[in-house]
C-alpha cells in the first residue's frame, strides 16, 4: 500500500509543479508583499508595515471610487448579459427556419 502511496505521489509531481510556481508561489508572495513596506524606486529594503497598507487603502478617496465604479459596472453588465444569454440560447433551441445555420455560427468559435 505505501509504494502505492509513494508511485502516485511521483506521478503527481509533473502535474503538481507548474500549479505551485504559477498559481500557489505568487499568491502567497503577494500576500507576504501586502504586508510589506516596498517602494521600487529606491534601494531601501522591504520591511514589514503592518495592516498599514490595507489602512492607507481603505482611506484613498480614489479607492472608495473604484469600489463604487466597480459595483455599478457588475450590478449594470451581469444583468445584461445574463438576458442576453438567456435571449441567444431560447432563439437557438427554438424550431424554425435556419435555425441550423444559426446553431453553426454560434459554435464555430469553439471549434476554430
Amino acid at each position: 500500500m505505501a509504494s502505492k502511496t509513494v508511485t502516485l505521489l511521483i506521478c503527481l509531481i509533473p502535474a503538481l509543479t507548474p500549479l505551485f510556481l504559477f498559481g500557489f508561489y505568487p499568491l502567497a508572495y503577494a500576500f507576504y508583499l501586502s504586508f510589506t513596506f516596498y517602494n521600487l524606486k529606491s534601494a531601501i529594503p522591504p520591511h514589514f508595515y503592518g495592516i498599514g497598507n490595507y489602512a492607507d487603502l481603505i482611506a484613498d478617496p480614489v479607492f472608495v471610487t473604484s469600489i463604487k465604479s466597480t459595483v455599478l459596472f457588475t450590478v449594470i453588465t451581469v444583468p445584461m448579459i445574463t438576458l442576453i444569454a438567456l435571449g441567444e440560447a431560447l432563439l437557438l433551441a427554438s424550431e424554425f427556419r435556419g435555425v441550423r445555420i444559426l446553431q453553426v455560427l454560434a459554435l464555430l468559435p469553439w471549434g476554430i
